[in-house]
């Protein structure tokens, strides 16, 4: 396995729990693969909780001081026929 690797000049990273889409399955039978183009994928942050950290509390049981960081955002992508789905790839390795 890879952690990432370039691929004639894009990124390609390797993650053992992308679900089986082939099957609608979360076992991992099939082989899938994403391909997302940045060029048109953007990311829309919400300004009043991009990383805010709220108020510390100490919990009653506890000896400790936590808080929350909130941040809201959605993943916007346009011209869907740049992005790609490999789907159905068979898990045997042959040479």
């Amino acid at each position: 396995m890879f952690d990432t690797i370039k691929l004639r000049g894009a990124t390609m990273i390797w993650d053992e729990v992308v679900p089986d889409i082939y099957t609608g399955t979360a076992a991992i039978t099939l082989g899938t693969a994403f391909f997302i183009n940045t060029n048109f994928y953007e990311l829309f942050i919400d300004s009043q909780t991009d990383i805010v950290t709220t108020p510390f509390v100490e919990p009653e049981n506890q000896t400790a001081k936590t808080a929350k960081i909130l941040f809201m955002g959605n993943a916007g992508v346009s011209n869907m026929r740049k992005h790609g789905v490999c789907m159905d790839i068979s898990q045997s390795i042959t040479s």
